[in-house]
């Protein structure tokens, strides 16, 4: 359960929220990055049309603050 306001976009599998890593097996190591951000105040959108990159749009001028997560996984063989 997330709290109220919080919002999760569609992922790499065409699913809402965090899948999880799943790199193709045998394929070495991947990096991961997890980028939250603390707004201002919530822009109006439709969620059908979010992208990364409309995100990104979307956010600038609105972001207090933000952090990184970089992990890496590697399925092997």
């Amino acid at each position: 359960m997330l709290p109220p306001g919080v919002i999760e976009t569609v992922n790499t599998y065409g699913e809402e929220g965090y899948g999880g890593p799943a790199p193709p097996l045998g394929s070495g190591p991947h990096d991961y990055v997890i980028s939250v951000y603390a707004l201002s105040g919530l822009p109006s959108f439709s969620r059908s049309l979010l992208t990364e990159a409309r995100i990104q749009e979307l956010m600038k001028g609105m972001v207090i603050a933000s952090g990184e997560c970089v992990g890496v996984f590697e399925r092997g063989r």
